[in-house]
């Protein structure tokens, strides 16, 4: 009578480019065997299960499905992989108009959005991997790789800006300087008062004609957002008079008043 001895076969786990796949199992030919739970990884890939071919043509199997072994040799599971799509997102801090997300595959380059956002009292510098902008800058135009799986954010950097309150004299000579601060932060009017021929200050307004908002010497001033404010000197044109002296006699004209000159 002929003897025989069962085959011993091997079923074998491809990660095809992933790491921690399972171990070979082993057993009689023919018999069944339950494919492992445990799942590989690969950066910037989703698992989705095993097949018996690479390529994905085959058939598939999932860990914890039932598995009968070849008669002899040895048979493959290969990893099947769904390339992760993942997201740019932009933070505008605090301002408006930021661009629109930006997805693409795991760690495929996408350009960096040309739209400037706003943001009232502020100049927009660009982008940074973080928000205080300690990370990595990026400009519009520049190319980013987007991350292996999740979100990145790219967030806008802002420098405040520089505005001037200057001082017209309209007329008059003297006028104080020009003061520079922050965007929307808060300054003294100057106390230094300017001289007209004929005229007696009397103060400052944001329209030449006095038809704005009066401002006097060591007032709060709010700066503007952006540029240069102006504050015109308003004048009182002096009344002035003419005497006559009769030295003596009488009848003398009365005293006569007017503009200065």
């Amino acid at each position: 009578y002929a003897q025989w001895q069962i085959n011993t076969v091997t079923l074998a786990y491809d990660p095809q480019g992933g790491t921690g796949q399972p171990g070979n199992q082993t057993g009689n030919a023919a018999s069944n065997v339950t494919v492992s739970s445990t799942a590989p990884t690969r950066a910037g890939y989703t698992f989705t299960g095993w097949d018996t071919a690479a390529n994905g043509s085959g058939t598939d199997y999932a860990g914890g499905a039932t598995y009968t072994l070849p008669n002899s040799g040895t048979d493959t599971l290969y990893a099947q992989w769904q390339i992760n799509t993942v997201t740019l997102t932009y933070d505008a801090q605090g301002g408006s108009g930021k661009p629109g997300d930006q997805t693409g595959n795991a760690a495929a380059n996408v350009t960096v959005s040309s739209t400037v956002p706003t943001r009232s009292g502020y100049t927009f510098t660009g982008w940074d991997t973080a928000a205080n902008g300690s990370g990595t800058d990026y400009a519009g135009g520049a190319t980013y790789t987007l991350p292996n799986s999740g979100t990145d954010t790219l967030y806008a950097q802002w420098q405040i800006n520089t505005v001037t309150l200057a001082y017209d004299p309209q007329g008059g000579t003297g006028q104080p300087s020009d003061q520079t601060g922050d965007a929307a932060s808060s300054v003294t009017v100057s106390s230094t008062v300017p001289t007209r021929d004929g005229y007696t200050f009397a103060g400052w307004d944001t329209v030449a004609d006095g038809s704005g908002t009066d401002y006097a010497g060591n007032d709060t001033y709010t700066l503007p957002n952006s540029g240069t404010d102006t504050l015109y000197a308003q004048w009182q044109i002096n009344t002035v008079t003419l005497a006559y002296d009769a030295q003596g006699g009488s009848g003398k004209p009365g005293d006569q008043t007017g503009n200065a000159s």
